[in-house]
C-alpha cells in the first residue's frame, strides 16, 4: 500500500514538473516573440525615414490607403509620386494625388531627384467644353497604355482629348486617359472661352547654311539669318508649334489647338544639321522630311526635331509625264511600294509623307494609303487650301513654300493664316 501511494505522489510531482516547464518554456517563447516584433517596428520605423525622399518612382503596382489603413486603388509602376512626409501611426509616406491625401507602404519605391519627366505640352491644347463621369472605380493610363492610377471615386474631368475608345484628361497633373468602359457619360460643361485654331499654317524650308557659307546659290538656300528672324518671330509671339501627331489628332478632331500655331517642315536632309541646331536653339517642333536613300535619320536625332518620309530613293525628276516627272506619279507598282517601306522601315515606321517636287496623283495616293502613311504634304494650295484644317484631305495638305527671298512681312502673313 505504501509502495502503490509512493508511486502516485511521484507521478504528481514529474507531473507538475512537466506542466512548470511547458508553461515556462511557452513563457519564455513569448517573451522572445513580443521583443523580435517590439525591434522589428522599431527597426522598421527607422528604416522609413531612411526610404524617404520628396520625390520616388515605383518600382511595381502599389497599393494606395486612406487615413484609416483602408485600400483606395493602385499607383502603377514606373510612376513618379511627390511626398509629403512621414506618417509613423500607419508606418507609411503620405502623397497627395489630386488634390487628395493618399498613404503608400515605403517598400517597392526608388528616390529620384526630381519629377521634370513629366511634360505638360498638353496644357497648350484647348480643352473640350464637354467633360466625362466615371464609374466609382476607374483607371487612368499613360500614352502607352501603362496603368498609372486605379481610384475609388467618380470624378467629373474636362475633356483634353477624344480618342477613338478614350478620352485624355488631366489628373494629377498629367495627360492622362480614361477608357470609355469606366465612363459613366460625358456632359456639356463651359470650360473655356478660347477657340479651336481655324486652320494651322504649315511652312516649307529646304537647305540651311550659316551665313559665311555661300556654296548655295538657289533660292531654296536659307541663310541663318532668314531662319533666326523667322524662328524669332515665332517665339517672341507664343506661337504652339505642333508635332507631327499632334497635327494629325487636330486634322481628325481628336485635340483642339490655338489660333496662334504654326508647323514647320524641311525636306530632303542637305544642311539638315545646320537646321537642326537652329530647331533646338530656338526650341520649336520641326519636321524633317528625308530622303533615306541620302541619309539616315540617326544623323538629325533631336528633342525638337523629328524625322518622316520623302521617299527612299523616288526623289527623281523626268520618270513621269507632267510637271518636273516625279516618279511617284506612275512608278510600277511593286517598285514604288518597296520603296515606300523601305523608308518607313528606315524611319521606325513613319506615317508621314512630303511628295517630292510637290507632285501627286490619285496614283499617288492610292499607293501611300497601300504602304501605310496615314497623310502626306505637298506644297501651296494643296487641296485648294492655305492652311491645314480640321477634316482636311490628309493625303492634300498645304505648305508654304519659303525661299531665300521671302519677305519677312510675307512670312508674318502667312504664319498668321493669311495669303
Amino acid at each position: 500500500m505504501k509502495k502503490k501511494n509512493k508511486k502516485r505522489r511521484l507521478k504528481k510531482k514529474v507531473k507538475i514538473l512537466l506542466i512548470l516547464t511547458i508553461i515556462i518554456i511557452l513563457s519564455l517563447l513569448i517573451f522572445i516573440l513580443f521583443n523580435f516584433n517590439k525591434n522589428s517596428i522599431n527597426e522598421e520605423k527607422i528604416d522609413i525615414n531612411n526610404y524617404y525622399s520628396q520625390y520616388i518612382k515605383t518600382k511595381k503596382d502599389i497599393v494606395l490607403y486612406n487615413s484609416n489603413n483602408e485600400e483606395e486603388g493602385l499607383v502603377g509602376k514606373n510612376i513618379i509620386l511627390k511626398l509629403e512626409e512621414v506618417n509613423n501611426e500607419l508606418n507609411k509616406f503620405k502623397t497627395i494625388i489630386n488634390q487628395k491625401e493618399y498613404y503608400i507602404d515605403y517598400k517597392d519605391l526608388e528616390k529620384i531627384e526630381s519629377d521634370n519627366e513629366k511634360s505638360d505640352r498638353y496644357k497648350n491644347y484647348i480643352v473640350f467644353n464637354e467633360n466625362i463621369i466615371t464609374d466609382e472605380e476607374v483607371e487612368f493610363y499613360d500614352e502607352e497604355n501603362n496603368l498609372v492610377y486605379k481610384i475609388k471615386e467618380s470624378f467629373n474631368l474636362p475633356i483634353i482629348i477624344k480618342d477613338d475608345d478614350k478620352y485624355g484628361v488631366e489628373f494629377n497633373n498629367s495627360l492622362l486617359y480614361v477608357k470609355d468602359s469606366d465612363i459613366k457619360q460625358t456632359i456639356d460643361n463651359k470650360n473655356t472661352q478660347d477657340k479651336n485654331s481655324t486652320g494651322i499654317p504649315v511652312l516649307n524650308y529646304h537647305f540651311v547654311f550659316e551665313d559665311n557659307d555661300n556654296t548655295c546659290n538657289e533660292e531654296i538656300c536659307h541663310s541663318a539669318t532668314q531662319i533666326k528672324q523667322h524662328f524669332s518671330y515665332i517665339k517672341d509671339n507664343n506661337f504652339f508649334t505642333p508635332t507631327m501627331k499632334e497635327l494629325e489628332m487636330y486634322i481628325d478632331g481628336k485635340l483642339q489647338l490655338p489660333q496662334k500655331s504654326v508647323s514647320i517642315t524641311f525636306d530632303d536632309g542637305t544642311r539638315a544639321e545646320v537646321a537642326k541646331k537652329y530647331v533646338d536653339e530656338y526650341e520649336v517642333n520641326a519636321t524633317l522630311f528625308l530622303i533615306t536613300s541620302w541619309f539616315g535619320k540617326e544623323d538629325f536625332a533631336s528633342k525638337y526635331f523629328e524625322v518622316h518620309s520623302h521617299g527612299d530613293n523616288i526623289h527623281n525628276a523626268g520618270v513621269c509625264p507632267g510637271g518636273q516627272g516625279g516618279a511617284i506619279k506612275c512608278m510600277e507598282k511593286d517598285k514604288l511600294l518597296a520603296d515606300l517601306k523601305t523608308s518607313r522601315e528606315k524611319l521606325d515606321n513613319s506615317t508621314v509623307f512630303c511628295y517630292p517636287f510637290y507632285e501627286y496623283n490619285d496614283y499617288s495616293i492610292e499607293m501611300l494609303k497601300e504602304a501605310g502613311f496615314t497623310m502626306a504634304f505637298a506644297g501651296e494650295r494643296a487641296g485648294g487650301k492655305i492652311t491645314v484644317e480640321v477634316n482636311a484631305d490628309k493625303f492634300r495638305l498645304p505648305r508654304w513654300i519659303i525661299v531665300n527671298w521671302t519677305t519677312m512681312d510675307q512670312f508674318i502673313s502667312y504664319v498668321n493664316g493669311g495669303s
